[in-house]
C-alpha cells in the first residue's frame, strides 16, 4: 500500500501547488515523513504512463478525424483539401466569434516546435510538442530514440526542450543556479518539475527555509556566475 495519503494526492492535484502545502501543519508534516521515496517515484512513473496514455488517445482520435474529413472532402465537389475545408470554418467560427455576445478564451495550451535533423536520409524532421507532452510520432522517431539513448537526461522533456527548441529556450531562459545545475525558475506560480526538484534537495540542506528563500538564493547564485 503507498505511503502517499489522499489528502496528499489531493493538493498535488491542485493547479496552484507548491510544496509548502504539504506541510502547513502539524499532521501534513507528520504524514509527509512517512512517505516512502520509492512510493514517490512509482506515483511519477504512473502518472507519466497517464500522460503518454492520454497523449497518445488524443492524437489518434486526432487522426481519425482527419480520415473522416478526408472520406467527405473525395465526394465533395467543392473542396480539393481537408486544409481547404478547414480554413472556410476556421473564417467562419472566426467571424462568428467577432460578431457574436461572447469572446472566445484561449486554451491555455503552450506549444513549441522541435526540429531533429536525420543525417542518414539528409532531412529535418520538426514535431509540435504541446504541454510537455512527448507524442508517440516523435517517440518513435529514430533521431529521437537515439537522442535519448545516448544522453537519458534528455528524458527530462524540459531538458530536451531547451536543446531541441529555440522557442523553448526563448519563452523559458536560464535564471537560476543550484550548485553545479543551471536551469530555468518560474517567477510566478508553482515551481517547474527542474525546480521543484533542486528545492527538494535544497530543503535538505536547509529544512527551516521556504520556497521565498530558495529563489532569492539560485537567483542570486546565477547572477554571481
Amino acid at each position: 500500500m503507498s505511503t502517499i495519503t489522499a489528502k496528499i494526492l489531493s493538493k498535488l492535484n491542485n493547479s496552484e501547488f507548491n510544496v509548502g502545502m504539504l506541510s502547513s501543519n502539524n499532521e501534513d508534516r507528520a504524514a509527509l515523513v512517512k512517505i516512502k521515496p520509492e512510493d514517490v517515484d512509482t506515483l511519477i512513473d504512473n502518472l507519466q504512463q497517464l500522460k503518454t496514455y492520454v497523449a497518445d488517445l488524443q492524437e489518434s482520435k486526432q487522426a481519425n478525424a482527419r480520415k473522416l474529413l478526408e472520406s467527405l472532402v473525395k465526394e465533395s465537389t467543392d473542396f480539393s483539401s481537408v486544409d481547404e475545408l478547414l480554413s472556410v470554418l476556421g473564417g467562419n467560427v472566426a467571424t462568428a466569434a467577432a460578431t457574436g455576445s461572447t469572446t472566445a478564451k484561449p486554451n491555455g495550451n503552450k506549444s513549441f516546435d522541435v526540429t531533429l535533423f536525420d543525417k542518414d536520409k539528409d532531412e529535418h524532421r520538426t514535431y509540435t510538442v504541446t504541454n510537455k507532452v512527448i507524442k508517440k510520432s516523435l517517440r518513435e522517431d529514430p533521431v529521437y530514440q537515439e537522442i535519448i539513448a545516448k544522453d537519458k537526461t534528455m528524458e527530462n522533456v524540459e531538458v530536451f526542450l531547451r536543446a531541441y527548441s529555440p522557442q523553448y529556450a526563448e519563452a523559458y531562459p536560464i535564471n537560476a543556479k543550484w550548485k553545479k545545475h543551471t536551469f530555468h525558475m518560474n517567477q510566478k506560480g508553482r515551481l517547474n518539475a527542474q525546480s521543484s526538484e533542486y528545492f527538494n534537495e535544497w530543503l535538505k540542506e536547509y529544512p527551516n527555509g521556504d520556497e521565498a528563500d530558495f529563489k532569492e538564493q539560485v537567483t542570486k547564485a546565477y547572477k554571481t556566475v
